[in-house]
């Protein structure tokens, strides 16, 4: 939900975030939560998967927390 997921946090991308090559990229990812702005996260992978995504915009609703 909006106002759960904070800066640090660790998150994910959900799996159906995204159709198509953009889905590729994105669906699935994990990472970190760097920005907060206008309601949009900030992100950037951990997944030690190439290309790294850093800078990338999203829902919170594309996102899931992850509980360590």
């Amino acid at each position: 939900r909006p106002g759960d997921i904070v800066i640090g946090d660790q998150v994910r991308v959900k799996a159906d975030a995204f159709d198509g090559d953009t889905g590729k990229l994105h669906n699935g990812r994990r990472g970190k939560v760097v920005g907060v702005r206008y309601g949009d996260i900030i992100f950037k992978s951990t997944d030690d998967k190439l290309p790294v995504v850093d800078g990338a915009h999203y829902s919170p609703h594309q996102l899931e927390k992850r509980v360590q």
